[in-house]
């Protein structure tokens, strides 16, 4: 909040993540939190990228991928990636995306999703990986006998969320 990220850039970089994004087939838009996460106590709006994808194959490190670059360039989260078909997304006679329409063909769950990747869910997955490599490893090296206190506990997840997103941990609120 507080400052303006106009969409083309947005855009423009997402595009740049990879050679299976179509170029020019690309929207970003903000929305409303919804009412679980307003009664959560997170008010701020959410931002949505609606890509074209050439092929179906290696999604999650594509958006992993688009998540670290967006963070890292503009210091915000992509809450939702929406995959979509070729040729599909809204655009005027002229070519130009038609961002409005996008967004309210997203809001009704009517754009051809060939994938998707939330937040949330990008980040308990990664999440539960990590968990269990850190297991893993401190199984193997038995390292882990004592309990961890509140500061430490917030500490580690917040530099494995910053691990997932790429990102420095102080970025991590």
């Amino acid at each position: 909040r507080g400052r303006n990220i106009y969409p083309q850039d947005i855009e423009t970089t997402v595009e740049q993540c990879s050679n299976q994004l179509r170029k020019g087939c690309c929207a970003a838009f903000s929305i409303d939190p919804t009412p679980e996460q307003m009664k959560n106590g997170d008010t701020s709006e959410k931002i949505v990228v609606c890509i074209e994808l050439k092929e179906n194959k290696n999604i999650d490190e594509i958006s992993k991928t688009i998540r670290k670059t967006v963070a890292e360039k503009f210091q915000v989260e992509i809450d939702t990636i929406v995959y979509i078909k070729p040729r599909t997304i809204p655009k005027t006679t002229s070519g130009k995306i038609r961002r409005f329409m996008c967004k309210k063909l997203f809001l009704k769950n009517k754009l051809e999703i060939i994938e998707r990747s939330d937040l949330q869910k990008f980040l308990r997955n990664n999440e539960k990986n990590l968990l269990n490599s850190e297991k893993t490893k401190m199984d193997e090296k038995d390292k882990f006998h004592s309990k961890m206190n509140n500061s430490e506990i917030e500490y580690l997840i917040q530099s494995r969320i910053a691990n997932v997103l790429q990102v420095e941990p102080e970025m991590i609120d």
